[in-house]
């Protein structure tokens, strides 16, 4: 039974070869070749639907130049994918062709999501002599408490207007990092890790995302 019929279409792009995946949430993601003048192309463009709505195209990797191979366009075609993450159901990989400098194709891989990302921070103590040691756990979750092993993830300090980072790791299975530091003044701190919202509602794990700041004072 068809329960769902949509017309995507532009009036300045040609797509080729969409590949579809569902999230855990419901949300369809179509990648697509993407051919956007005669210039360039292709490109790799994916489009969300959320709820009722879809996204603009957006384009995940740029042709630097156009591929004129044999039986151009046809060879554009058949080089799209889509999957869910199955570590991280609110994640789905978008697999595509682009034109190179060089007229050859070059094969781009990203994760889209329409997920947020948030960022926690906690430390073991929050009032410490000057010279004591405090563990820092920041924490990277997805909705519902899911999370992805492998994110980089920052510890910051506030350095008068202005915040600098004193470390970066990257998160563990359960989405966390840890940070053990000699106090030597009182400061705040805070944890500066990805996100996956961009413009639209969809976008690659590339946004930044941070926890509210935590204060740490000398006795």
């Amino acid at each position: 039974t068809l329960t769902s019929q949509k017309t995507l279409k532009s009036g300045s792009a040609d797509w080729f070869s969409p590949s579809v995946a569902i999230d855990g949430a419901g949300n369809v993601h179509v990648v697509a070749s993407d051919v956007e003048g005669a210039a360039s192309g292709p490109n790799v463009v994916v489009i969300a639907k959320s709820g009722s709505t879809w996204t603009n195209a957006l384009f995940l990797a740029k042709a630097a130049g156009e591929y004129d191979g044999p039986g151009n366009p046809t060879d554009w075609t058949g080089g799209t994918d889509a999957a869910i993450d199955p570590t991280s159901p609110w994640d789905v990989w978008v697999t595509g062709a682009i034109g190179t400098a060089t007229n050859t194709l070059a094969s781009k891989v990203a994760r889209v999501s329409l997920a947020k990302n948030t960022a926690k921070i906690k430390a073991d103590d929050t009032q410490v002599n000057k010279g004591e040691q405090v563990t820092f756990t920041a924490k990277l979750s997805r909705p519902g408490g899911d999370t992805i092993a492998g994110l980089p993830i920052a510890l910051q300090k506030k350095s008068g207007t202005s915040w600098t980072t004193v470390s970066s790791k990257q998160t563990s299975a359960k989405g966390k990092a840890k940070w053990t530091l000699k106090i030597k003044n009182p400061a705040q701190y805070r944890t500066l890790g990805k996100a996956v919202k961009q413009s639209g509602g969809q976008g690659k794990v590339v946004a930044k995302v941070t926890s509210k700041a935590l204060q740490i004072s000398l006795n």
